[in-house]
């Protein structure tokens, strides 16, 4: 329990107090851009604040002070990402101040030895990957525009770069927006095909007659069809998920017959081929017990090994009791 806590709230610390775990597979890529967002933010406004006092020892004290400025302001925003204001402000605020300072390398001198382009590169990445596609362009082509201006542009800048230096460095960060853009309406497209076909899964989920259950590796509840949370009286799928099927069969069956099913269960899973079992069951907890053949189909890799299972509760008593009248 205390490990587990431990990991919630280091959970929690990253994706700024919004998540304490991966409860829920389809926010994976919200809790993933969080703790990323986190993370590389944060070491930026450090690496900003050293660059800041490094000029300010060297001389540079205007450019040291607002180099400061952007690392603070940027560490004040990352706390604005850990209230209730919506993402979208919190990643737009800290995505023009990050654009800020790429944009000022360009026009000021600087004592990066050589890596101050590095800034400028990762600037379309963070761009995109925070604020997402379309929006996250926008600021990624203004930054396109600065160092055109500030490289070809005679005498705009600090640093008098020559025709080639200019050309190399817009090519590069030209190369590195494209780059960014294509993976991601790639990633988009391939998240879009995911959602259809969760969506058809949802759709069985919702209109199956039968109780499906979808266990994980673990025995753990990870689909379920709605009769089931009707039959089980919950609002939620939320509140059972990840629970073992052990802890949500004991509320309709009896110790005796959740251990002769899970007997059932391992003797599939060790031979690796389905297996059918009839239990009398009050699963619907009006005093009313009812057949039921349950299937039990485990799933494996193609390495053999055990992903989780399929089961579905067929109510066959209409059928029993049609055959005794006859």
């Amino acid at each position: 329990m205390r490990a587990s806590s431990a990991k919630n709230r280091i959970f929690l610390f990253l994706t700024g107090g919004k998540y304490t775990g991966m409860q829920n597979e389809r926010e994976i890529n919200g809790v993933i851009r969080l703790i990323v967002l986190n993370i590389t933010y944060t070491i930026v406004a450090l690496i900003i604040l050293a660059l800041g006092v490094t000029d300010i020892r060297r001389g540079y004290v205007d450019q040291g002070f607002l180099q400061l400025i952007i690392g603070f302001l940027i560490f004040s925003n990352l706390f604005l990402l850990r209230t209730e204001f919506p993402f979208i402000v919190g990643g737009l605020i800290v995505t023009a101040l990050y654009g800020a300072f790429c944009g000022m390398v360009i026009f000021t001198k600087n004592n990066t030895g050589g890596f101050d382009c590095v800034w400028i590169y990762s600037y379309p990445l963070m761009s995109i990957f925070t604020l997402g596609m379309p929006l996250g362009l926008v600021p990624a082509l203004v930054l396109f525009a600065v160092v055109i201006l500030g490289t070809f542009g005679i005498g705009v800048a600090a640093v008098d770069y020559s025709l080639t230096q200019a050309a190399l460095i817009c090519a590069v960060y030209f190369f590195v927006l494209a780059l960014t853009v294509i993976y991601e309406v790639v990633r988009s497209i391939k998240d879009t095909w995911l959602m259809r076909q969760d969506r058809y899964m949802n759709m069985v989920l919702a209109n199956s007659p039968d109780t499906i259950l979808i266990l994980d590796s673990a025995n753990c509840f990870v689909y379920c069809a709605d009769i089931f949370l009707k039959q089980m009286r919950v609002k939620s799928f939320e509140t059972i998920r990840n629970h073992h099927y052990r802890e949500i069969f004991a509320a309709f069956g009896t110790p005796e017959q959740i251990d002769s099913l899970e007997v059932e269960f391992r003797r599939a899973k060790k031979k690796k081929c389905p297996v059918v079992v009839e239990k009398v069951i009050d699963m619907r907890g009006d005093g009313q017990s009812r057949n039921y053949e349950i299937h039990y189909t485990p799933m494996f890799n193609d390495e053999g090994r055990y992903q989780g299972a399929f089961i579905l509760f067929h109510d066959t008593t209409e059928i029993n009791n049609a055959k005794q009248r006859a």
